[in-house]
This record gives structure tokens, C-alpha cells and sequence, in this order.
């Protein structure tokens, strides 16, 4: 299971914990800290502001980049597309990504599926890049591409609280498929690790259980941290784990807590949550 880090937070407040936005410096520093740590691929993609640039000009010539394509215009399919992607690998100064996704699978079902399917595919078979894939938010997004392609990687939402994917059995389905499984939202974008009254209140559906889970985790000895992690550790078929971090004490305590053995996590916590307040993308905070 190879830990990736993710970028998202590079310009914007992106996790609940954070009070601040991380400046130029200190993601420098949390990239540097990384690679330092052995972690050599890192997610991006062009929504995530200045993200692509920093990275592009790091002094490491060994990193797996796996970038995004967001931007997919009906009438201008393809010359979208391609704009995207070459600004993009023109920014990370690389001759080859790791892999390409599409970042959001609405464009994808609206626009001509096909049509991004072969453009997808052109981009590989011309060794712009290894691997191409989707990145989803709901069981049923991974069958909906299946009807048109089998791609190389597919990143979801998964943890303690949002088990969505393994219940409906669709990791061991991409396993089987023999395609790459990279999870995201382990900490569900901070939301397991908050103590932020304020804003817990902006998301009332996840109070109960978050006190729940909290209180387990004291009864347990264990960090909410720890906790989260562990029950990762413990999904089989999954090959690779995007996180993202406020700093790089953050940063090392992560990488310590993938190191430890320990397997405890809540294994019966209540998942009666419904499913459209998973989403992280409806959260109004």
C-alpha cells in the first residue's frame, strides 16, 4: 500500500482543522518532508491552484505525479481536454505522469463519455502517460464507467465512517479487474479528527456518531488518528492511500502511524448515516 500525498489544501482552506491557508513555504517544506519520508507520489490537478507549479519545480526527478482533468467543454470536447492536460504537465516540467483521472465523474456522465474515453486512451497509447482512471464518489459511479472502459485506476472515499465501497463489494470487484484502488478522505476531510463545536454544527448528522466514535477511541487508548488509519491498514485490495496534511508535523505523524502494527479500530460503529451527508462535496461549511 503506497501512501500518496494529496495537494488539495496547497492555496484554499481545505480541511476542517485548518484555521489558515497554507502559505508557499511551509508546502514547500511539507513536499520536501515527504519525499525526504520516501513518499514519491504525490495527487494534484489544476483546481488545486498553484499546486501543479510547486511541484514542477522541485529538484526530485524520481516522483510519481498523478494529475486531473476537470475542465471538459461540450461543444470543445477534446481541444478542452488536451489544453488541460498539457498545462498541466507543462507546469510539473515532466515528460510523463503517473497517471491522469478525471476529476469529476458528473462532467463525465454528461458530456459524450465515449468521445473522453478514447481521448483518455489516445493520451496513454501516445506515452504521455502509465495509467489513466476516474475518480468516483458513489458505488454506482464505478459501474457506470465500467460499461465504457476498464480503466487503470480508479480513487474513492473511504473510512471509518463511510464504508459505502467495501459493503457494496466494489473494491474487491476492481481487484479482481486487476485495476489500481487509490482511497481518499480518510480523515473525511478532518471531519474525524475535529473538535470544532462551531463547526460541527454545520454537518448535525455526524454528531452522534462523531461522539461516538470519539468516545471509543478513549475507551480504547487509542488516537481518533490512529484509529482511522488502522481500519485502512485492515482493507485488503487497496494499493494506495492519497492524504493530505495542514503541516509537517502532521505529515510525520501519519507516516509513523501507517508504521505501527496495531489493528484496533471500531469495527461495529454505527453507519446509519445517510448517504447523500457522505458526500463531501454537499458539505455547506
Amino acid at each position: 500500500m503506497k501512501l500518496i500525498l494529496g495537494t488539495a489544501n496547497a492555496s484554499s482552506l481545505y480541511s476542517l482543522n485548518q484555521s489558515k491557508k497554507i502559505n508557499k513555504k511551509n508546502f514547500i517544506n511539507i513536499l520536501n518532508v515527504a519525499y525526504k519520508n520516501k513518499i514519491k507520489f504525490f495527487d494534484t490537478a489544476p483546481k488545486y491552484k498553484n499546486a501543479e507549479k510547486i511541484i514542477g519545480n522541485l529538484k526530485y526527478k524520481d516522483l510519481n505525479i498523478i494529475s486531473k482533468i476537470s475542465n471538459i467543454k461540450k461543444k470543445e470536447l477534446k481541444k478542452t481536454m488536451l489544453n488541460e492536460f498539457y498545462k498541466s504537465k507543462k507546469k510539473l516540467k515532466i515528460t510523463k505522469l503517473y497517471g491522469l483521472l478525471i476529476h469529476d465523474i458528473n462532467f463525465f456522465k454528461k458530456r459524450n463519455t465515449r468521445k473522453i474515453v478514447e481521448i483518455l486512451k489516445e493520451i496513454k497509447r501516445n506515452k504521455l502517460v502509465n495509467k489513466i482512471g476516474f475518480s468516483v464518489y458513489e458505488p454506482n459511479d464505478v459501474d457506470f464507467i465500467l460499461k465504457f472502459i476498464k480503466p487503470d485506476i480508479i480513487q474513492l472515499p473511504l473510512s471509518v465512517l463511510d464504508r459505502r465501497f467495501l459493503s457494496t463489494k466494489k473494491i474487491d470487484k476492481l481487484k479482481s479487474l486487476n485495476i489500481e484502488v487509490h482511497v481518499r478522505s480518510i480523515f473525511m476531510k478532518g471531519l474525524l479528527l475535529l473538535d470544532d463545536n462551531k463547526k460541527l454544527r454545520t454537518l448535525p448528522n455526524f454528531k452522534f456518531v462523531l461522539e461516538k466514535y470519539k468516545n471509543w477511541c478513549l475507551k480504547n487508548k487509542i488516537s481518533r488518528h490512529q484509529a482511522a488509519i488502522n481500519f485502512i491498514k485492515n482493507v485488503r485490495n487497496i494499493n494506495g492511500v492519497v492524504f493530505g496534511v495542514d503541516n509537517t508535523d502532521q505529515l510525520t505523524s501519519i507516516i509513523n502511524s501507517f508504521k505501527k502494527k496495531s489493528s484496533v479500530f471500531p469495527k461495529n460503529i454505527y453507519l446509519g448515516i445517510p448517504k447523500k451527508h457522505l458526500d463531501i462535496r454537499r458539505w455547506k461549511i
